[in-house]
């Protein structure tokens, strides 16, 4: 019978990656927060000879996380070949993209007052060539994340829920939002419930939300709502399996009413069970109500 430290090692490595100001670096510290070994702005030349090391070490590193931007000029159009080659020596090899909307990202770049790296005219032009060259890199990636509503903090659980401890199961996020304040930017799909009664016309249900019993059985209890579900389940259970077989490794769904505060809120937390119950990860976020 081997042993544990005789069972050879398939090292793991993530390249994290994507636009100026999208939150490479909060992304690279919350993977070293979960174990991940970092190296940020290594040279791409370098990149092979430090897989043969992780490779050949007495020690092998299992998780490896190595940060790259857009100052590696012209070298980055050979990350596509690297990463096939880290492949062929066995190594599992990943991409993680980040990005943002513009306004986003310019809005980003003033409040720290630090310059775009290719920043030799305006920035909104430095953000678009930035965009333009990145592109071949972000249509081989594995992992696109958008971060324009994400914060230090979430943008680190959002990481720890992707890569951190157990990981089967494709990890599905559902978002209640109100389509009076626009839908969230990163949806796969999108599920729009304001045919269903509305909680905001009756007496004593106003002020509450939808994770209140009282506002979660007056929508769930209308044969409007059963039907929607019992179709919106047929649908679910067949497509959720074809989008895990695709290999996405989360899938974004939004369900919006009118404030996102009772209807968008109810069924969020029913589809959270439902996708449980498929066998699938679940994360819920109800937007209007953390605002």
């Amino acid at each position: 019978m081997k042993r544990k430290s005789d069972i050879p090692v398939t090292p793991h490595f993530l390249i994290v990656t994507g636009l100026s100001g999208a939150g490479k670096s909060t992304a690279i510290k919350a993977l070293e927060d979960i174990g991940y070994y970092c190296v940020d702005n290594l040279p791409l030349s370098l990149m092979k000879t430090f897989a043969r090391l992780c490779l050949n070490s007495s020690q092998p590193l299992e998780k490896v996380a190595l940060g790259i931007d857009i100052r590696e000029g012209d070298s980055l159009m050979e990350l596509p070949h690297i990463m096939e080659e880290l492949r062929h020596q066995g190594i599992e090899a990943e991409i993680l993209f980040l990005y943002a909307t513009e306004e986003v990202l310019i809005k980003r770049f003033k409040e720290t007052r630090r310059p775009h790296p290719l920043q030799n005219s305006s920035l909104d032009t430095s953000i678009a060539r930035e965009k333009k060259i990145m592109e071949p890199i972000r249509n081989i990636s594995r992992y696109l994340l958008d971060t324009s509503q994400a914060t230090p903090h979430t943008l680190k659980a959002q990481i720890k829920d992707l890569f951190g401890g157990e990981k089967e199961g494709m990890l599905v996020y559902i978002h209640s939002f109100g389509f009076k304040h626009g839908p969230p930017s990163n949806l796969d799909l999108m599920l729009d419930v304001r045919f269903l009664p509305n909680p905001h016309f009756v007496d004593g249900l106003r002020e509450k939300t939808g994770l209140d019993p009282q506002v979660e059985r007056y929508v769930m209890n209308h044969p409007e709502t059963q039907a929607f579900l019992s179709h919106l389940s047929a649908f679910l259970s067949y497509l959720l399996p074809k989008y895990q077989q695709e290999g996405k490794p989360f899938l974004s769904v939004g369900v919006g009413c009118t404030g996102g505060v009772h209807r968008s809120v109810a069924i969020a937390r029913w589809l959270e069970g439902f996708v449980k119950e498929q066998g699938f990860r679940a994360k819920v976020f109800h937007r209007e109500l953390e605002a």
